[in-house]
C-alpha cells in the first residue's frame, strides 16, 4: 500500500516536469503529423500527376509524349518511378477500383520488380487502364555486315558435326583453299604408294624371296627387290606407267597379278579424282562473279514524283555476257513479336524494277539502275531521312544468271548498309558519245560508276511526301465558288 501511495504521490516540481515533457511529446507528434500530411499531400499530388501524365501519353502522340517527358516536374515524377520512354495503353477493365495512392504504391512496387530482360509488364494505371511499359533495353552493339561488299557471307557455323563435311567430300575439297587441294592430292599420292609398297614387300616376306636374295637358282615374285625401298620404287613405277626397268614381276606368283591390276585401277581412280576436283575448282563461276559490279552506295531520291531508292548494277566484260539475269532485293532487320520473340534475321521482299515496269530481269549489257519504289508496301515508307540512318537494316542483293561462254549458273551478291544509303543524293550520268556517222560509239566510263551527285530531296518520309502531294492536288483541283452579288 505505500508503494502504491508513493507511486500515486505527487510532486509539484515533478508535475511541472512531466507537463513540460508532455507538451514537448505532443508537439513533435503535431509536427512529424503535419510533416507526414504534407508529404502525403506532396505524393498525392506527384502520383495525381503522373498518372494524369501516363494517360496523358497514352493518348498523344510521339511528339506529346517528347514535350511531357522534357518537362521537369513531370520528368522528376517519372524518374522516380523508373519509367521508361516508350509507353503504350491497352483499354481493358480492372478487377478491382483503387485509390490514387494505392495505384500509385502498386505502380511502384510493380516497376520495382521488373525483370530487365522481360520485354513488356503490365500495371494497373488510372480509371480501368492498364499501362503497358516497354523497359528500355541496353544498348546492344550492331550486328556485323551479313553479306560483304564482295559477295562473302560473314556467318560462322558452330556446333557442327564435321562429318557431314566428309559425307560431301567433292563439295568439301573444292571449297576448301587451294593450298589444302595441293596438300591432299600430294598426301593421296604418297599415301597410295606406301600402301602397296607395304604390300608388295607382304609379298617378298611371305615368299620368302627376302632369303634368297643372292640365290641364282631361286624364282622370285618381283625380280631384283629385295628391300622396302626397292618396294616403294616398283609401287611408284607401276602406278605411274614409267616403266619397270629391272624391276619386273615374275609368273611365280599369280596373286601378284591381282595385285599389280589393283594397283593400277586404284591409280587410275585417285588421278582422275584429283584432275576433277582441280577441273571443277579452276571452272567455278565465282571468279566470273568478280566482274560484275554493284555501287557502292545506294541512293533515295526523287525519280518520276515518285520516293525510290536506287543502286547501280554493271558488267565489265563486253564480249561474254550474263544470259537471263535476274535480280533480288531483301532487306533484313530484327523484329520483336507481340508474344516477345526476337527474330534476328526478318526477311522483307523488296519490290525492284528496271526502267518501266521490268520487274525484276535485266539485261546487263550496260550498267543499268535498279529502282525500289518506296510505297505503301516498302519498309521505309514511314521513314524520314534521319530515322533511315538510325534504323539498322541490310540490304542485300543478288544477281543470278547464266554466264555465256560456259552456261554455268552465277549468283552474285552484295548488300547495303544505313550508312550505304544517301539520302538526297542520285547517280551521275557515265554514258556518252563520241564520233560521228558510222563512227560514232557509245562511252561507258567506269569511272563514274560510284559517283553520286547531291539533289534537291524532301527530308521527310515518302508517306508525308505523298500526303502533302494529294493535298496539293486536292487544293489544285477544286472548283471555287462564284458567288453572286
Amino acid at each position: 500500500m505505500d508503494n502504491k501511495n508513493s507511486h500515486a504521490r505527487w510532486h509539484p516540481h515533478h508535475h511541472h516536469h512531466d507537463n513540460h515533457h508532455h507538451h514537448h511529446h505532443l508537439n513533435n507528434m503535431i509536427q512529424h503529423s503535419n510533416s507526414n500530411r504534407n508529404n502525403t499531400d506532396h505524393r498525392d499530388h506527384s502520383n495525381s500527376n503522373l498518372n494524369n501524365t501516363l494517360t496523358t501519353m497514352t493518348t498523344t502522340s510521339d511528339d506529346t509524349q517528347k514535350e511531357l517527358l522534357s518537362d521537369s516536374s513531370l520528368g522528376n515524377d517519372l524518374r522516380r518511378f523508373s519509367l521508361p520512354t516508350t509507353i503504350s495503353t491497352s483499354m481493358c477493365h480492372s478487377s478491382s477500383e483503387t485509390g490514387d495512392h494505392h495505384s500509385s504504391g502498386h505502380l511502384s512496387s510493380a516497376m520495382g520488380g521488373l525483370d530487365q530482360q522481360a520485354p513488356v509488364a503490365a500495371v494497373a494505371g488510372v480509371g480501368g487502364t492498364i499501362t503497358t511499359v516497354t523497359r528500355s533495353k541496353r544498348k546492344t552493339a550492331p550486328l556485323p555486315r551479313l553479306v560483304g561488299k564482295n559477295g562473302q557471307v560473314n556467318l560462322f557455323l558452330d556446333n557442327i558435326d564435321r562429318r557431314q563435311y566428309v559425307r560431301d567430300l567433292f563439295t568439301t575439297m573444292i571449297d576448301i583453299k587451294w593450298r589444302y587441294n595441293l596438300m591432299a592430292a600430294a598426301f593421296g599420292f604418297v599415301f597410295s604408294w606406301l600402301f602397296f609398297a607395304c604390300i608388295w614387300y607382304a609379298v617378298l616376306y611371305f615368299h620368302n624371296d627376302l632369303d634368297h636374295e643372292n640365290d641364282p637358282a631361286w624364282s622370285p615374285c618381283i625380280v631384283n627387290v629385295h628391300s622396302f625401298p626397292a618396294a616403294l620404287l616398283f609401287s611408284i613405277e607401276t602406278q605411274s606407267t614409267l616403266g619397270f626397268g629391272s624391276r619386273i614381276i615374275s609368273v611365280e606368283c599369280p596373286g601378284a597379278i591381282v595385285i599389280f591390276c589393283i594397283q593400277l585401277i586404284f591409280g587410275v581412280v585417285v588421278e582422275c579424282l584429283i584432275v576433277g576436283m582441280v577441273f571443277a575448282k579452276l571452272s567455278r563461276p565465282t571468279k566470273r562473279s568478280q566482274t560484275i559490279m554493284y555501287s557502292k552506295y545506294a541512293t533515295v531520291c526523287l525519280r518520276e514524283a515518285k520516293m525510290c531508292l536506287t543502286f547501280r548494277v554493271g558488267d565489265v566484260r563486253s564480249k561474254s555476257h550474263i544470259i537471263g539475269a535476274t535480280l533480288r532485293a531483301s532487306l533484313v532487320s530484327s523484329k520483336l513479336t507481340k508474344e516477345g520473340e526476337l527474330i534476328p534475321f526478318y526477311h522483307h521482299n523488296l519490290n525492284v524494277i528496271i526502267d518501266d515496269n521490268c520487274k525484276n530481269s535485266l539485261l546487263l549489257i550496260w550498267p543499268v539502275t535498279v529502282v525500289h519504289v518506296i510505297d505503301e508496301s516498302s519498309p521505309f515508307f514511314k521513314l524520314n531521312s534521319d530515322e533511315l540512318a538510325n534504323f539498322k537494316f541490310e540490304i542485300i542483293t543478288v544477281l543470278e544468271g547464266t554466264v555465256e561462254s560456259t552456261g554455268q549458273s552465277i549468283q552474285v551478291r552484295s548488300s547495303y548498309l544505313p550508312s550505304e544509303v544517301k539520302w538526297g543524293y542520285r547517280f551521275e550520268p557515265i554514258v556518252s558519245t563520241h564520233g560521228y556517222g558510222r563512227y560514232a560509239q557509245t562511252i561507258i566510263d567506269y569511272n563514274k560508276f560510284n559517283r553520286i551527285i547531291e539533289v534537291s530531296t524532301p527530308k521527310c518520309s515518302p508517306m508525308e511526301y505523298y500526303a502533302n502531294e494529294r493535298a496539293l492536288e486536292s487544293e489544285a483541283t477544286a472548283t471555287p465558288i462564284i458567288v453572286e452579288e
